[in-house]
């Protein structure tokens, strides 16, 4: 606020002045903030409209089979209230209030029995990446309410996978890319935290 004070009234909330989306607590990485009440309700409309690229670098337990895929789940709230992926019926959302929802993945890198994935959203609904990866059963490493809880292991069909101890979760918002005033289309792009690159380095010693 002190070195952008004309971000003061743009935005409906207070305290979230400029701020166009958010990223769950502990998930580091680029985020949109508007300056102008016009690049508000563009980046917003941007955003409504599915025209604003999202990607994520997550560490997931397990390698998935196929490199790159497609999760389209719709996501809803079980009976506890927390979010979660549903299952299909016929081709029909599990409950009605389930909100449609669609994430890609494109494997890049393989570390010991874990996976570095690229992940693109194509909506955005609460929790997605996380509720998703936990569903096809790749949850992501240091995610302490969709991984494994209290478990050594994680078993995968026939084999274990030892749960890691890390810093934090390991999801990181990569790269954003939208049209800007000038309808210019830029991408900015946040490499991972040394936390998580050192996370890395050790496991793969």
């Amino acid at each position: 606020m002190k070195k952008y004070p004309e971000i003061k009234n743009v935005g409906g909330e207070n305290y979230r002045e400029g701020i166009i989306h958010r990223l769950d607590k502990e998930v580091s990485g680029v985020m949109l903030v508007a300056k102008t009440k016009k690049g508000y309700a563009r980046l917003k409309q941007q955003f409504k409209d599915r025209k604003i690229t999202k990607k994520y670098l997550a560490l997931v337990y397990g390698v998935p089979g196929e490199h790159e895929g497609k999760i389209d789940l719709p996501i809803g709230r079980n009976a506890e209230g927390k979010f979660v992926a549903h299952p299909r019926v016929d081709n029909l959302k599990y409950k009605d209030n389930d909100k449609h929802a669609i994430t890609l993945y494109h494997l890049k890198d393989t570390i010991r029995d874990y996976a570095l994935l690229e992940v693109q959203i194509l909506t955005g609904r609460s929790h997605q990446i996380r509720a998703h990866l936990s569903a096809i059963g790749h949850p992501i490493v240091g995610d302490k309410e969709y991984g494994p809880i209290n478990k050594p292991f994680l078993k995968k069909f026939s084999k274990k996978i030892k749960v890691l101890e890390a810093p934090r979760i390991f999801l990181h918002s990569n790269t954003i890319g939208f049209k800007n005033l000038k309808n210019e289309w830029v991408e900015f792009i946040s490499p991972l935290p040394l936390e998580l690159t050192k996370f890395i380095d050790t496991l793969k010693k």
